[in-house]
């Protein structure tokens, strides 16, 4: 009797419906990104969507779900706002850098 799987690896198991919530989010968000949304235009549109959720009248399969989908999406766009500010600040750091090298050359141009 075979079991389709690789002998000393454990059986595929069913995605939970956490897992089902999370990939939704972790594709959903992956798309707003590569569109140039930032990460406040993303976390409005998540807020807005997680808003019409109700735990009262949700399922446990419904409350699995949401939990996966609204932790991920918490964890991607804090991370997305992470990278937003370090190259935020590598850019401004970029500025500064040319400003005083421009300074530079005109001072030895002058001096």
């Amino acid at each position: 009797m075979t079991t389709g799987t690789t002998p000393g690896t454990p059986p595929a198991r069913p995605a939970t419906e956490w897992m089902k919530g999370a990939r939704t989010a972790h594709d959903l968000i992956t798309r707003q990104v590569e569109a140039g949304h930032s990460a406040d235009r993303i976390a409005e549109r998540w807020d807005q969507a997680l808003a019409t959720y109700d735990d009262a009248t949700a399922t446990p399969a419904q409350r699995e779900w949401h939990a996966g989908a609204e932790e991920t999406a918490r964890d991607m766009i804090q991370t997305w706002r992470d990278i937003q500010a370090a190259e935020a600040e590598q850019a401004l750091a970029s500025q500064d850098t040319a400003q005083a090298a421009r300074q530079t050359q005109a001072e030895h141009e002058a001096g």
